[in-house]
């Protein structure tokens, strides 16, 4: 039960963390060739800023 309050606190920190740079990237991919690197976690999931960004 703990082990799943924690992944859920993480899930959340890193769904706010990549809303917060959602504007930033989407602004310098289209006006630039860029590549963007960020850790594995933030490609995940539904909230993942692949998905987000194709969508």
């Amino acid at each position: 039960m703990k082990m799943n309050n924690l992944n859920i606190k993480r899930k959340k920190k890193i769904y706010k963390r990549n809303q917060l740079w959602l504007p930033s990237i989407e602004d310098k991919i289209s006006q630039y060739n860029c590549l963007v690197a960020v850790g594995a976690n933030h490609l995940f999931y539904k909230a993942g800023l692949i998905t987000v960004l194709r969508a």
